[in-house]
């Protein structure tokens, strides 16, 4: 049972140096003379309320745990030691009474942060304008994936540039040209030895050019260093930047932030310091980039004004394929094709000679046939019936058409006969296609062409 109160007390007391601690890092001690009316926004009473039942809570438990050790048969000693640990308890929770009374009457901060603060910071787009019911439309892929990027973007732990990183840097180009220089010569000899990645928000439309050759005319000579310069828009999401340059340094206190025109040095050594309040060190430059998934965003919005699913559909339904001009067929006939071509010049394979200039060569002793295709005009009904019968003989045939069928047709026919090829004038010549419908496959070492004439005449091959 004392283990178990100890365990409860140790809870209280270190929920207490947590919050003494995250609250001391945030908001300075001023004189009377120098405190403004407090203005409490519905956030903060909404957060002390919670804390408010939180507690409550805890101490109806810690109550009630007392009553039942005062009741209990416990040694003398022990009794001490207890009453010690409850007195030291009680004590901390009136040193957190007053601090919270503190805070509330004396310590808002200067910036008080609201719903359109945030919004102006992150500088992200309206992500529930997308998807279902949005203004932008009903692309939910799209909504999902960008609000799960979003998401990633604020939450995940920073892996793309390695765990060791020392030091990211947020900037823009419009900080002073001598600012970079100092900084990246900096980073190049003194601090060669850390990883530090020098963040841009994004580049401005059409001088992504201009904007490398900037940086690499920053660039000192001897190009040393564990440094990389980046665009990466997440880095100033995730650390609600809004003015540069932004140093975020790892302490061994943990992530610091620091704002203002200075050195690394310099930054590195105010961020070893317990201050209370983030504030600018130095002088600050707004961002003139463009935030890269915002303008991704407003890109996307002015596409979907313009309709360009509907502008493909109409393009694709009204699409007319070239048509290879080949006659009906008006008897039906077969006849054999010996596929010999001369060779040109020397063929060789992995520096192997295995056709020799003036040599014949049959194409099928090498690449031959082991599918039957069909050539025929599937816009003729009696074809497509003659099609029906050779595919039944051999559902491997591959169907290429003179014409392809209409869009909202197209569904039906491969579904029944598989993709279906367009017949363009090279295939006619290299399978010496005369007439439609034909059939066309190997015997031998030679190719066989069966033309129709129709369906319906008992003279027609059956392939």
């Amino acid at each position: 049972m004392l283990m178990r109160y100890c365990k409860t007390t140790s809870f209280l007391i270190a929920a207490f140096i947590i919050s003494t601690t995250c609250i001391a890092q945030v908001e300075p001690k001023k004189s009377e003379s120098e405190v403004a009316p407090p203005r409490v926004s519905p956030q903060i009473k909404e957060l002390a309320h919670e804390i408010t039942e939180e507690h409550k809570q805890k101490n109806k438990s810690f109550e009630k745990f007392s009553t039942s050790i005062k009741n209990a048969d416990v040694d003398p000693s022990l009794n001490k030691v207890i009453n010690q640990i409850a007195e030291s308890n009680e004590g901390a929770q009136d040193a957190q009474k007053h601090l919270a009374e503190d805070i509330l009457r004396n310590k808002q901060k200067e910036f008080e942060l609201n719903d359109d603060d945030i919004k102006s910071a992150v500088k992200g787009p309206d992500y529930e304008k997308f998807g279902k019911n949005g203004e932008y439309g009903d692309d939910s892929v799209m909504s999902s994936a960008m609000a799960k990027a979003e998401h990633q973007a604020r939450s995940q732990k920073e892996t793309r540039y390695g765990e060791d990183v020392y030091a990211y840097i947020a900037v823009s180009m419009s900080m002073p040209d001598q600012w970079f220089k100092n900084m990246l010569t900096s980073l190049a000899n003194e601090h060669k030895d850390k990883r530090v990645i020098l963040a841009f928000q994004g580049a401005k439309p059409g001088e992504l050019a201009k904007f490398a050759l900037a940086i690499e005319q920053a660039m000192p000579k001897t190009n040393e260093g564990s440094y990389s310069v980046v665009i990466d828009p997440t880095i100033f999401m995730r650390l609600e930047i809004d003015k540069v340059p932004t140093f975020a340094i790892n302490t061994e206190k943990g992530w610091r932030k620091v704002l203002g025109e200075l050195s690394l040095t310099q930054a590195e050594a105010y961020a070893a310091q317990d201050y209370e309040v983030y504030e600018a060190l130095g002088r600050i430059y707004d961002i003139e980039e463009p935030n890269m998934i915002t303008l991704l965003q407003e890109k996307m919005r002015e596409g979907l004004k313009d309709d360009p699913v509907g502008k493909m559909r109409e393009k694709a339904q009204s699409f007319t394929p070239a048509k290879v001009e080949l006659p009906l067929a008006e008897k039906s006939y077969s006849y054999l094709i010996t596929p010999v071509f001369t060779v040109e010049q020397d063929l060789k394979f992995e520096g192997t000679v295995f056709a020799r200039k003036g040599d014949t060569v049959n194409t099928l002793e090498h690449l031959p046939l082991v599918d039957e295709y069909a050539f025929v005009d599937l816009s003729d009904l009696n074809q497509v019936e003659q099609v029906r019968v050779w595919k039944k003989q051999n559902p491997n045939l591959k169907v290429f058409s003179t014409t392809l069928p209409a869009s909202s047709e197209m569904k039906n026919f491969i579904q029944e006969f598989g993709y279906i090829s367009q017949v363009n004038s090279l295939l006619v010549e290299r399978f010496h296609i005369e007439a439609t419908p034909s059939l066309a496959y190997q015997v031998g070492n030679q190719l066989k062409i069966e033309v129709a004439k129709s369906v319906n005449d008992t003279n027609a091959p059956k392939g």
